[in-house]
């Protein structure tokens, strides 16, 4: 029973490796004021695909910050791993946080963190990006 117990615990140490993304690792780094910005409310959503600073690092394919629907903040790669190219990037998200890929029609739900394919076109989900909001609703995006 100890071998057994040993084998299971050896096998999920080693089971449970980084999740790896088809989009490739890109810098990321964008500081905003939510206030600024206006993604204040769950549904807000803050989309973008060129550097509007000097720091800015976008991603693979640019940006999208929202506010999801369990008042978390999410930030994810714009490029669709099915494409996995800088130029293809999924649209703008709609009123129930949903985005979809103009070239091979996948649509990611967004609203709750996620970002999972819904069509089954993609294996996998858009890249998330880590998020932290402090005390002047000052956000960063980094990876």
């Amino acid at each position: 029973m100890k071998k057994i117990i040993s084998l299971l615990l050896f096998l999920g140490f080693f089971a449970c490796g980084r999740y790896r993304s088809s989009i490739p690792d890109s810098p990321v780094f964008m500081r905003r004021n939510l206030n600024t910005i206006k993604c204040l409310f769950p549904g807000d959503f803050y989309y973008i695909i060129e550097p509007e600073t000097v720091t800015d690092r976008l991603g693979y394919g640019g940006l999208v910050l929202l506010k999801g629907f369990d008042d978390r903040y999410y930030a994810y790669d714009l490029a669709c791993p099915v494409e996995c190219r800088p130029d293809v990037r999924v649209g703008q998200p709609n009123e129930v946080l949903e985005v979809v890929c103009p070239q091979c029609g996948e649509t990611y739900q967004l609203g709750f963190g996620l970002g999972t394919p819904s069509t089954g076109v993609s294996k996998e989900g858009l890249k998330r990006y880590a998020v932290v909001v402090d005390v002047n609703s000052e956000v960063l995006v980094q990876h």
